[in-house]
């Protein structure tokens, strides 16, 4: 399988990521993509609880979620796998089309900034004007030039 496209998310508090992030897991599982997402905090805390935001990646689609402290990094994956299966996506984890991360503090991954009063980060596309279908398309297009 391809590598994976990676694009991120960043703003401030309450700018909409989540609700970014589960409409694009939506729109593009329904699309046949494989997705996974990645929530980066600054928090040092252990996760998942009904109405958090990895619960809502999950609810939304997203057939792997991630979750990054400065203490851990959590998998969860919302189906039951044999130890086989564990095993080959601990070893090898290229089997998603796409990764979304919320918080996108990497600054080596693309990345959309969700409101123009949080400062710039490097590698950002663009900041989100409200069009979804804008960013499907980037996606989609990364996709089709991997294969």
């Amino acid at each position: 399988m391809n590598e994976s496209v990676i694009v991120g998310f960043y703003g401030f508090s309450n700018a909409g990521k989540t609700t970014l992030i589960t409409n694009l897991i939506t729109q593009l599982t329904e699309k046949n993509f494989k997705v996974a997402s990645v929530k980066q905090t600054n928090h040092s805390y252990s996760i998942d609880s009904p109405g958090k935001d990895t619960w809502k990646h999950a609810k939304a689609g997203a057939d792997l979620v991630c979750f990054q402290t400065e203490i851990e990094t959590s998998f969860i994956v919302k189906q039951q796998m044999s130890i086989e299966k564990i095993k080959q996506i601990m070893n090898c984890f290229n089997c998603f089309d796409i990764i979304l991360v919320e918080g996108a503090k990497d600054k080596d991954i693309q990345k959309i900034r969700l409101d123009e009063e949080t400062p710039l980060r490097e590698n950002t596309l663009f900041t989100f004007d409200g069009d979804v279908n804008k960013i499907i398309s980037i996606i989609e297009t990364q996709c089709n030039r991997r294969e």
